[in-house]
């Protein structure tokens, strides 16, 4: 099956685990690509359900594209991945998220289209600071039942590189299945706290431009581990990022006067917050 028409299914697939959480309408932006006859049944649900229910066995063998190879990493990271990005390899990440978006943003700049299931919290901004084209990238953010399965495998079969957020959780054989799934497909799965041999952990360390609980954040530091190799540390700011060996001295945000820390996970009524002062606050999303 040509690209377009690998796209198109996994839309479809997409779309459904959409619909079947209450998320979207006629007016989904994954409309935005099928063609008109297509998106005119999908409105109506059958060919939704139909996309759905053949394509785990439709492409079980369909032999898509480029299933081998790597996206070739910055020259900066070479240490630390250094065969590349291997096509069809399964990251279990572990801690910040920032190691995700990181990678799919190597394989982005290089072409790559993206999906991102399970990830209500999904930092565009961040996604596009490390690289991630947001015009190449569509985004499920919720899914349950069924579906769940049955849009991971669609998304595995349409995108170029995956990212799994730790919202969708999976049994051991149901996360061997979407490995050697992804493996046979070439794709790169990269999943939020997975068991995988290949496990990075990723660490906020802390930020620039705040001294003594004020100050303006002017840049984010985060250390990632990985067995085998040396630990790489890496710099964000508003131009982008790079590999910092120097790894200057950060603030850890102790210390922060009126520092409200929102939560990935729970309500807005778990919020943890400090005495209130007179000073400016400084609102943080933990990692």
């Amino acid at each position: 099956m040509e690209t377009s028409g690998k796209l198109e299914a996994a839309r479809l697939a997409l779309l459904h685990a959409e619909q079947s959480v209450g998320l979207s309408s006629a007016r989904s932006p994954f409309l935005s690509g099928i063609s008109r006859n297509v998106a005119d049944a999908v409105t109506e649900g059958s060919l939704a359900r139909q996309a759905v229910e053949s394509v785990p066995e439709q492409h079980a063998a369909a032999p898509w594209g480029d299933q081998s190879g790597t996206w070739e990493v910055p020259e900066e990271l070479d240490f630390f991945f250094p065969r590349g990005l291997v096509k069809g390899t399964t990251f279990a990440i572990h801690g910040a998220r920032f190691a995700a978006f990181l990678m799919a943003g190597v394989a982005s700049k290089l072409g790559a289209w993206t999906a991102c299931l399970g990830i209500p919290d999904m930092g565009w901004a961040g996604a596009a600071g490390l690289g991630i084209d947001v015009a190449r990238t569509v985004c499920v953010s919720q899914t349950e039942g069924p579906a769940v399965l049955q849009a991971l495998s669609a998304a595995i079969d349409g995108f170029d590189t995956v990212i799994v957020g730790r919202d969708i959780r999976l049994d051991a054989r149901e996360r061997r299945v979407m490995a050697k799934r992804a493996l046979s497909r070439g794709t790169l799965l990269i999943a939020e706290s997975w068991d995988a041999r290949d496990r990075i952990m990723s660490r906020f360390l802390g930020v620039e431009g705040v001294h003594n609980g004020s100050g303006h954040i002017s840049a984010v530091h985060f250390e990632l581990e990985r067995a085998g190799v040396r630990p790489c540390r890496v710099r964000m700011d508003l131009s982008g990022w790079k590999v910092d060996e120097e790894s200057p001295a950060v603030s850890s945000l102790q210390g922060v006067a009126h520092l409200e820390v929102l939560p990935q996970r729970g309500d807005a009524g778990q919020r943890k917050r400090s005495a209130p002062t007179s000073r400016p606050a400084l609102r943080v999303v933990t990692p």
